[in-house]
């Protein structure tokens, strides 16, 4: 039996793994476009991003705790020499938890890819300019705090 090294081992595995890696890019690629085509191709801002992300890693890890509760059960019956249709029934239902976990993680990636476009926030950005020059009477910064509550009412009147 041939030793390989840590780093050869890894070649071997990538290699294989090449092949389903495409598959599964592709995939995130139609979530990513699936998600788009619903919801725009840009996250509004990056909070929103952290939460969408969020809720697709939260549902992963209830799956893949699912997997994990399906193996640790396999095991139980295998070490009692279960019947081997109880460990089929336990090995479907492992498959159809990890398969789900899965799909999650597909849509972590395509919700990460949809992050990597940028903000629409940023499209909507207006550059920084100085409310305050020097010389100006600081009684004006009470008329000033007025427009912007007016601004704001305007705002968010036009926005319903």
């Amino acid at each position: 039996m041939k030793n390989f090294s840590a780093t050869q081992t890894l070649r071997r595995v990538f290699s294989m793994m090449t092949k389903l890696v495409e598959k599964v890019t592709n995939l995130v690629k139609e979530e990513y476009e699936l998600a788009s085509a619903i919801h725009g191709a840009k996250h509004n801002s990056p909070h929103e991003a952290y939460g969408v992300i969020l809720e697709e890693l939260q549902e992963a890890s209830y799956e893949h705790s699912g997997t994990h509760r399906m193996f640790q059960n396999f095991w139980d019956e295998v070490k009692v020499n279960a019947k081997t249709e109880d460990l089929i029934t336990i090995s479907e239902n492992m498959r159809n938890s990890a398969i789900l976990c899965a799909c999650e993680m597909i849509q972590v990636a395509a919700m990460a890819h949809k992050a990597m476009q940028g903000y629409t926030i940023d499209e909507q950005f207006v550059p920084y300019e100085p409310m305050f020059n020097i010389g100006v009477d600081s009684s004006d910064s009470d008329d000033m705090t007025a427009d912007i509550a007016d601004i704001i009412k305007e705002s968010a009147g036009a926005k319903e």
